[in-house]
């Protein structure tokens, strides 16, 4: 077995740097998680319609993954948002997760 030291680095000391433009990807919500390793990994969809029987679907369009403790942050960071964004009478109810 072999145990490696955690190194705890303040992310935000690093310059953010973007060589090349970053894709932006739109999702309608997200379907589910799942946890493994240490990592939790975010099926993100968008609603498509089925040209062939006119019916909507979900299509999985991204994953996203990342360590707990990063999205432990991530949770905090998007909860003062929101909460910034329901006073200032911009956000509604709508959870995202179908």
């Amino acid at each position: 077995m072999v145990i490696e030291a955690a190194i705890e680095v303040d992310a935000s000391q690093f310059p953010l740097v973007e060589p090349t433009p970053a894709p932006e990807i739109y999702v309608d919500g997200y379907q589910g998680v799942l946890f493994a390793n240490g990592v939790a990994k975010f099926n993100m969809f968008t609603v498509v319609m089925d040209a062939e029987n006119s019916q909507n679907q979900r299509r999985i369009v991204q994953r996203l993954c990342m360590t707990i403790p990063t999205l432990e942050g991530i949770h905090i960071a998007i909860g003062e948002l929101l909460e910034q964004m329901k006073k200032d009478g911009i956000a509604g109810g709508n959870s995202g997760k179908s």
